[in-house]
């Protein structure tokens, strides 16, 4: 597997992609994604993936900044909407293996989610990429078969409330990774947005299940 045993060196091909990914205008984003191999990078990226501890939280950030630029073909307005979707479906399967919850993945998910809570731009650029993802009926009703939606409605249970010694969210963050505090409320404003707009596409989707979309837990603390 590529550079699984030189995480700097794929450090350093993160950062090249993301600089490539963030400035294209979105025309070229489709043909930079196959030639990219969305399939072959979410392979290469399983040795770090859910890993938020040190250097591993950087490779993380970097994977899914990329995976949230692509993600923007969602946003064109081409006539090829089968081919903007397939390219989707392989943001979406890199996206689902972060909350895979069965089998050895049990304890990463769990591990993962525990890291990620004060990690609030980690969560914020899952919830840009869910976004673009649930515009598509088919790709919404798939991330039913992960943990997603279930950590989605947890982390803004969490936002809502106040810790032990009544400080919100915001401020706890802010003064366990030691950062400003409109730092960190521009991050969880934008967690918060972005999953009302997940939210609003999954109602239009049929037969959608209480455990699929609580919109009275969603209204309550949103």
């Amino acid at each position: 597997m590529k550079f699984a045993h030189y995480p700097e060196i794929h450090n350093n091909v993160l950062i090249i992609l993301y600089q490539i990914t963030n400035y294209l205008d979105r025309a070229n984003l489709v043909l930079t994604a196959e030639k990219l191999n969305l399939d072959e990078f979410k392979t290469n990226f399983d040795p770090y993936r859910t890993k938020l501890r040190s250097f591993c939280r950087f490779l993380n950030n970097l994977h899914l900044n990329i995976l949230s630029n692509i993600s923007a073909v969602a946003k064109m307005n081409s006539e090829n909407k089968m081919e903007r979707e397939d390219l989707l479906q392989k943001i979406m399967f890199d996206l689902k293996a972060y909350y895979r919850n069965s089998g050895n993945a049990k304890k990463r998910l769990e591990d993962f989610k525990t890291r990620k809570l004060y990690e609030v731009e980690t969560h914020e650029v899952i919830t840009r990429i869910a976004v673009n993802i649930t515009k598509y009926h088919t790709l919404a009703y798939s991330m039913l078969e992960s943990y997603f939606y279930d950590d989605l409605i947890e982390y803004l249970i969490v936002i809502s409330q106040t810790n032990a010694q009544g400080k919100d969210f915001i401020q706890e963050v802010s003064e366990k990774k030691k950062r400003d505090v409109e730092e960190i409320k521009k991050y969880v404003l934008s967690i918060v947005e972005n999953s009302q707009l997940i939210f609003i596409h999954i109602m239009d989707l049929e037969d959608v299940s209480e455990q699929f979309c609580n919109i009275k837990v969603f209204l309550k603390i949103t």
